[in-house]
C-alpha cells in the first residue's frame, strides 16, 4: 500500500455553518446542512452565533490522563475546565482566562447553578465536551443529567482581601467550632488562585465528609479617593481572585444578615445632625489609614478616639457607619466579656482581641471598646480592675511600635457624663451649681438649644415672704445664668409650660423669654390631618365617618385624638382577636370615654394672657 500524500490537509474538527454561524463539530455538520439547520438544539456540543459555548456532554474526574495538565497538582486541577482548542479559539479566549459554567438540566432546562473555572484548552480529538476535575458543588446531581454554557467572565477582577462564606448545611456549624481554622485553610488552599463571584458555591471534602459553602460577600483593599471608586465603578459582576494572603471567613445565618442589616443601615448619608463630628472623624481615620495625601510626617499619627455622650446619641452607629465608609474589621471589646475569676485570663482577653487585628493587616482596622469607663476607671479599689487598665495602655502604645498596628484605630464610647437634668438637691448650693454646670456645658457645645419643660416648676413666682428656698435660689441662678455677665452666645433657651400665669415676671422680660408662642389646640383641618396620620396604620370600616369624627373631637388636642384612635382598637379587639377592620361602634365608643380636659376657663385664661404680653 503506497504511503499517504505529505500535502493531503487533515479534515478539521469543527467547522462554520455559513448558513446559521453555528461552530459545530465536523462530524455533525452533514445532518445539520441535511435538516436546513433546524437540528442546532440536539447538537452534542457547539458554539452559537453570540459567542456562547453550549455543550450536552460532561465528564467528571480524570483529568490527570490528560497530557495538558498532567505536571498539575490535584488543587490546581480541581479549578480547571477542559475545553476543545479550536472551541477557545473560536470564543477569542486563551490559557488561563477565567470563565462561568451555567449548569442546568438536560430534561427541563432547569438551572443548577454556575461555577467559576480556569480555562485550559485541550486538542479536539477528545470531542465536543467539557472536563471538570471535580463538581462536588452540585454532588447531588449527576454529570450525564446537565448541560453546560461556557462564557467569558465580563466583569472587574479584583484581589479579594477577606472571603465570608456560609454553610449551606446549618447543622455542620458544630464541626467548624472544632476545627474551622484547618477547614477552611484547606478550602483556601484549594481555590488559591481561583475566581468566585457572589453567590458562587464551593465545596471542601476532607476525610470522605462533604462541606458545601456560599460566597455571601468579598472584601478588597478599595482606593478611597475619588479617581479610584470612579475607576471602579461598573455594573458587571465583580469578580474576586483569591489569593495566598486571603482569609476566608465563616458566616453564621445571623451574622450574614447583621451584615446585609449593616450595609444598609449604618450609612453616613442615614445620619443627620453630626455632620461636623463626621467630618472630624473621617480626618483622623484618614490621617492614621494613611489615606490621607497631605499627610506629612512631623510627628506620630494619634490611633485613639473618644466618643463621649448620653445613652441614645449615635456613638455606636457613628462608629458602625465609618467601618461600613471605609471597609474596616471591626473589632469589639465588651467590658463584660473580658474579665475573668482567673488570674492572667482578663489581660489575655484583651490581648486576643489586638491579635485579631494584627492578624488582617495591612487591612484597615477599628477597634471599638464599648463604655470604656468601666475598663479603664478613673480610680478604682480592686488589683484585677488596675492590672487590665495598665495592660490595655501598653496594648494602645503597641500600635505605634508594631508595624502591624499602622492601619488600627482604637475607638473608645462612654455615657459615664453628668446629666443636667436633676437640678434640685437637698444639699445646700448643690441645686445652683447644677444650673451653672448646665449653661457652661450648653456654652461649650455651641450652638446648642436648653429646653425647659414645665418651666412653671423651677420658674414659679417668688414669694413675698422673707426666706430663701430651694426653688427660688434656683430661680435666681437661672436668671443670672440667662441674662448676666457671661454671654450666652450662640445659646438658645425654649420653655414649656401649661400654666404661663404662674411663672416669675423677671423670667419674661426682654433677653430672657422674652418671646411668647401660643399653642392652640387643633382646628377641624388640623383634627382631620391628625385623624388621617392615625389611621394609616388602623384598618377601619367604609362605615367610618372621618367628617363626623372631626365634628364630634371639637376641644380636644392631637394626644386625645390619638387617645380615641387607640381606644377605638383595643374595643374591636375586645370583641374578637379575629376582627379586620374597626367598625364605627367602636369609635362611638371611644368619643364616650375620651373627653376634653382642656377647659373653656383656662382657654380664656391663656387668651388673656396673651393679650397682656403682646
Amino acid at each position: 500500500m503506497p504511503p499517504k500524500s505529505a500535502s493531503k490537509k487533515e479534515k478539521p474538527f469543527w467547522w462554520n455553518c455559513e448558513k446559521c454561524q453555528t461552530y459545530l463539530p465536523t462530524g455533525e455538520l452533514a445532518k445539520h446542512q441535511a435538516e436546513d439547520c433546524g437540528n442546532v438544539a440536539s447538537l452534542g456540543g457547539y458554539v452559537d452565533a453570540g459567542g456562547v459555548y453550549r455543550c450536552r456532554k460532561i465528564e467528571v474526574g480524570g483529568l490527570s490522563i490528560f497530557e495538558e495538565v498532567k505536571l498539575c497538582t490535584d488543587s490546581q486541577r480541581y479549578g480547571l475546565v477542559l475545553v476543545p482548542i479550536s472551541v477557545v479559539r473560536r470564543l477569542g479566549l486563551m490559557l488561563g482566562d477565567f470563565v462561568a459554567i451555567k449548569l442546568t438540566k438536560a430534561k427541563d432546562g432547569k438551572k443548577v447553578g454556575t461555577v467559576t473555572r480556569t480555562l485550559w484548552p485541550v486538542e479536539d480529538r477528545h470531542g465536543a465536551k467539557v472536563f471538570f476535575e471535580a463538581l462536588d458543588e452540585f454532588n447531588d446531581v449527576s454529570a450525564k443529567e446537565l448541560n453546560a454554557t461556557v462564557t467569558m467572565l465580563d466583569g472587574r477582577l479584583e484581589d479579594a482581601e477577606e472571603i465570608f462564606l456560609r454553610l449551606e448545611d446549618p447543622t455542620q456549624a458544630n464541626l467548624f467550632a472544632k476545627n474551622g481554622k484547618f477547614l477552611l485553610t484547606s478550602l483556601k488552599y484549594q481555590l488559591q488562585g481561583c475566581a468566585i463571584m457572589s453567590n458562587n458555591p464551593l465545596s471542601l471534602t476532607v476525610c470522605n465528609k462533604r462541606f458545601r459553602f456560599l460566597v455571601d460577600h468579598a472584601v478588597t483593599a478599595e482606593g478611597n479617593d475619588l479617581t479610584d471608586q470612579l475607576n471602579k465603578m461598573s455594573l458587571k459582576d465583580r469578580l474576586y481572585v483569591i489569593l495566598r494572603t486571603t482569609k476566608l471567613t465563616l458566616l453564621d445565618d445571623s451574622k450574614a444578615a447583621q451584615h446585609g442589616h449593616q450595609q444598609r443601615m449604618y450609612s453616613l448619608a442615614n445620619i443627620g445632625g453630626l455632620d461636623t463630628t463626621i467630618s472630624e472623624l473621617k480626618e483622623l481615620l484618614e490621617m492614621a489609614f494613611g489615606m490621607d495625601s497631605k499627610q506629612t510626617t512631623v510627628g506620630p499619627v494619634s490611633r485613639g478616639i473618644l466618643l463621649s455622650g448620653v445613652s441614645g446619641v449615635g456613638k455606636t452607629m457613628l462608629v458602625n457607619a465609618l467601618a461600613t465608609h471605609y471597609h474596616c474589621h471591626v473589632v469589639r471589646i465588651n467590658c463584660s466579656e473580658v474579665f475573668s475569676k482567673f488570674y492572667g485570663e482578663s489581660e489575655a482577653n484583651v490581648s486576643r482581641q489586638f491579635a485579631e487585628v494584627f492578624d488582617v493587616h495591612p487591612k484597615p482596622a477599628i477597634v471599638v471598646v464599648e463604655e470604656l469607663h468601666n475598663l479603664c476607671p478613673k480610680s478604682t479599689a480592686t488589683d484585677i480592675v488596675k492590672r487590665i487598665s495598665q495592660h490595655f495602655l501598653t496594648l494602645l502604645d503597641s500600635l505605634h511600635a508594631n508595624v502591624r498596628g499602622n492601619r488600627t484605630v482604637v475607638i473608645g464610647t462612654t455615657d459615664s457624663v453628668e446629666n443636667g437634668s436633676e437640678l434640685f438637691s437637698m444639699w445646700v448650693g448643690e441645686s445652683e451649681r447644677a444650673v451653672r454646670d448646665l449653661f457652661r456645658r450648653a456654652r461649650q457645645v455651641a450652638p446648642s438649644i436648653i429646653f425647659f419643660d414645665e418651666i412653671d416648676a423651677i420658674g414659679g413666682e417668688r414669694s413675698a415672704e422673707s426666706g430663701s428656698s430651694v426653688k427660688e435660689r434656683v430661680l435666681a441662678q437661672l436668671l443670672t445664668e440667662m441674662d448676666g455677665v457671661s454671654v450666652l452666645k450662640d445659646v438658645r433657651i425654649v420653655a414649656a409650660t401649661n400654666r404661663p400665669d404662674l411663672i416669675d415676671r423677671a423670667l419674661m422680660r426682654p433677653g430672657r423669654l422674652d418671646r411668647i408662642v401660643y399653642v392652640r389646640l387643633p382646628d377641624a383641618a388640623a383634627r382631620e390631618e391628625i385623624f388621617r396620620i392615625k389611621l394609616k396604620t388602623i384598618p377601619t370600616a367604609s362605615t367610618v365617618d372621618l367628617a363626623e369624627l372631626v365634628r364630634r373631637t371639637a376641644g380636644c388636642s392631637g394626644s386625645e385624638i390619638e387617645a380615641i384612635c387607640q381606644e377605638a382598637a383595643l374595643k374591636g379587639l375586645e370583641s374578637s382577636f379575629d376582627v379586620e377592620t374597626i367598625e364605627w361602634e367602636h369609635f362611638e365608643h371611644a368619643l364616650g370615654v375620651v373627653r376634653p380636659r382642656t377647659s373653656p376657663e383656662l382657654l380664656r385664661l391663656y387668651e388673656e394672657y396673651l393679650k397682656q404680653h403682646q
